[in-house]
């Protein structure tokens, strides 16, 4: 499937992490700043198919070397999906993965003890994989673990678990940065020499405060106006909190309006994609 396999040997050349083949490590600022590149990626995210497709995408038009998810490039990917067009060979197993998202090759180096826990492995079952994407020869990913699935409820799992990991990582990568305060010592020379107070101005005679004017009675809201000013208040409040924002705590906010105005507004809201719910029916996020 995909020509002549590479040796183990090679392949244990390609894992010694920045360290010369004598075992010494690499000098040189260079080396470094590869090692701790190295350690950025060191960590795994659950995607799709058509994730890696969008992302090899990406990669292509913006001509880099590394494949990024939303601002991140993890050093694993973890894929749940049905193997196809398998090819079992002694020392390797290559097959077609298909998710429901996309098909991707696949390739998976055998032991002598995975071979035989993978004796049931055949075209239909479905299986957990984890590894890197891989093109050359061609597009595929080097699967660095496989076990078959036990349960349907993991296919499941995978996709809620690879759709929260993009949203996060979409919401980190477009928030904005603040800016860091400047530091104490950046006041100039002679504001630090004449570290004095301020002249002490007279106090104005005290004048009669008006009369305290009540305030208008606020406006109940509805339709269009009640559904964006519930959504700005889940924007606001539900930053940072997994469980989201209480439907009491939202009745509040839009006081005057009835209850069940503000419930038929979140109901619209959920409809359109635009909020979810979190923890049960009364607790809501935005997506």
């Amino acid at each position: 499937m995909f020509g002549a396999a590479p040796s183990f040997a090679s392949q244990g050349a390609s894992l010694t992490m920045g360290f010369a083949p004598g075992g010494q490590a690499g000098a040189g600022p260079e080396a470094a700043l590869k090692r701790a590149r190295q350690e950025d990626r060191q960590t795994c995210l659950p995607v799709t198919v058509r994730a890696v497709e969008r992302a090899l995408e990406r990669r292509a038009e913006a001509g880099e070397e590394a494949l990024s998810f939303h601002g991140t490039e993890p050093g694993m990917l973890i894929l749940v999906g049905t193997v196809e067009a398998m090819a079992r060979q002694a020392a390797s197993i290559e097959f077609s993965l298909n998710d429901a998202t996309g098909r991707i090759k696949a390739r998976y180096y055998l032991s002598d003890r995975q071979g035989r826990e993978l004796e049931d492995l055949a075209p239909g079952r479905h299986v957990s994989v984890f590894g890197g994407v891989r093109t050359a020869p061609e597009v595929h990913l080097a699967v660095t673990g496989l076990r078959l699935v036990q349960s349907a409820d993991e296919v499941s799992f995978h996709l809620i678990e690879a759709a929260h990991a993009a949203l996060r990582l979409q919401r980190r990568h477009l928030e904005p940065k603040t800016p860091s305060k400047p530091p104490a010592s950046a006041r100039t020379a002679d504001a630090a020499a004449m570290d004095v107070s301020p002249p002490k101005l007279e106090r104005p005679p005290a004048e009669v405060a008006p009369a305290a004017v009540p305030a208008a009675p606020k406006a109940a809201l509805s339709g269009d106006g009640l559904r964006k000013a519930i959504f700005a208040f889940l924007q606001k409040e539900g930053d940072g909190r997994p469980e989201g924002v209480s439907f009491a705590a939202l009745c509040g906010h839009a006081d005057p309006a009835p209850a069940d105005e503000v419930s038929a507004a979140l109901e619209l809201l959920v409809n359109d994609g635009e909020i979810y719910t979190t923890i049960d029916d009364g607790h809501f996020q935005v997506v």
